[in-house]
């Protein structure tokens, strides 16, 4: 009633030798898929057979529900047999590579890829086979496959190993992530073009610099002759103006120092000396020209070299000058009571054999928000108009101070809250 007559059972047992899948037909005349398996248990005689019959149905509506997943997701995936052939697409195989589903099933997978990678790809797949495990294919390589009509496709590839009776078939998830590459392009050349402008701003400045200073230095040698009044024959009055000309133009000389020096280290045409030099030396110095500034403000001003620095160490005298004047002379600035003072130390061998001199700046000013610790080393920036205002300056002293430090292998940092001073911490490699 289910299954053919007995006499058609020697038919039957050649179709499963095939391994022919068979509908059976239930009480009720449904079609049942099975699979069945038929022994003959003796031979000449009346013959004998060992049925095993199992109902497909479950695993017919688990392949549907899987072909359904399959077919809904959003990304390529295509199942591969152990000789390398394609076994099963989804829609999205099919827009993606521009190959509709019946030129793909049994063929083999790479005709996916572009031709020279077909040859090494068989190497890799049959490794695979013999180590099957899921993984995320190409690492830190590129991967591409190749669209019907022979443009490339670069891909991000997942496989997983799936059981199938003895066999293991490989389920490959296939994502193309064109989109993300036009992106990642289009960003390196915005990032390109951001660097290039910025290198032609930092030349403009540095040959602007240049030019402007010309002019200048005249102007500061007249004035600085006018304001001594050699002859006699100025007025008070006069003198006095000649003085704050003097005065307006070396400002304006520092500014343009100050612009031409962040010019340099942008532009990467800063270029180091060194040379040996005495740390007493260097501190006696910056001790002379910051003394009257301290003493026109009632602050104290300190400078500490400890015992274990050596006496005599090798860096760029200007450009450690520059950044230690630089922070004291803000420090000296920003505090209005109170005391300033530099210490320096000698800190612990690097791995190449260099040792670090550190340099702390501390002053007992008027304090920065941590919030705001990056900020004051931007160019042009501090912590608020009113900043300016208080206390004058255009806000590149501690950019310039970070750029050259960052030029010496070095390292600066800042602690500091408000209404409790501030310490600068430099490290440099000597």
């Amino acid at each position: 009633r289910f299954l053919p007559a007995v006499d058609a059972l020697p038919t039957l047992q050649a179709q499963l030798a095939e391994g022919d899948e068979l509908q059976a037909r239930s009480q009720r005349g449904e079609t049942i898929p099975v699979s069945l398996s038929l022994s003959r248990l003796r031979e000449g005689g009346d013959a004998d057979y060992l049925l095993n019959l199992v109902d497909l149905r479950a695993r017919k509506g688990a392949e549907e529900r899987f072909r359904l997943v399959v077919e809904a997701s959003p990304n390529a995936i295509l199942l591969v047999d152990s000789l390398g052939r394609i076994a099963m697409v989804n829609r999205q195989t099919e827009l993606l590579f521009g190959y509709e589903r019946q030129l793909l099933l049994g063929e083999p997978v790479e005709m996916l890829l572009p031709s020279a990678l077909r040859g090494s790809h068989v190497a890799m797949r049959r490794g695979y086979q013999a180590l099957p495990e899921p993984r995320r294919m190409g690492g830190n390589r590129e991967l591409f496959g190749q669209h019907r009509e022979g443009r490339m496709i670069p891909l991000e590839v997942g496989l997983s190993p799936i059981r199938s009776g003895s066999e293991t078939l490989v389920q490959a998830v296939i994502i193309d992530i064109s989109e993300r590459k036009a992106a990642e392009h289009k960003l390196r050349e915005q990032a390109e073009q951001l660097l290039l402008a910025n290198r032609y701003k930092s030349e403009f400045l540095a040959n602007m610099s240049h030019e402007l200073r010309t002019p200048l230095n005249s102007i500061l040698i007249l004035s600085d002759q006018l304001r001594q009044n050699l002859a006699g024959n100025l007025t008070e009055k006069q003198a006095k103006h000649a003085d704050i000309v003097h005065r307006a133009g070396s400002d304006l000389l520092q500014l343009i120092n100050d612009v031409l020096d962040l010019a340099k280290v942008e532009s990467g045409r800063m270029q180091l000396k060194l040379e040996p030099l005495n740390m007493q030396d260097v501190l006696v110095e910056l001790d002379a020209s910051l003394r009257p500034m301290a003493e026109l403000k009632g602050l104290r001003l300190h400078t500490q070299l400890d015992a274990g620095v050596p006496r005599v160490i090798h860096t760029d005298r200007v450009r450690l000058h520059q950044i230690l004047r630089n922070l004291l002379s803000n420090a000296l600035k920003f505090t209005e009571q109170g005391e300033v003072s530099l210490t320096v130390s000698w800190e612990e061998r690097l791995d190449d054999g260099r040792e670090l001199l550190s340099f702390s700046v501390r002053d007992t000013g008027i304090g920065i928000d941590p919030a705001q610790h990056e900020q004051i080393f931007q160019a042009f920036q501090q912590i608020d108009g009113s900043t300016s205002r208080r206390f004058g300056g255009t806000g590149l002293g501690l950019a310039i101070t970070r750029q050259l430090v960052l030029a010496m292998d070095g390292d600066i940092s800042l602690h500091s809250a408000p209404g409790q001073g501030s310490v600068f911490s430099v490290r440099l490699p000597v």
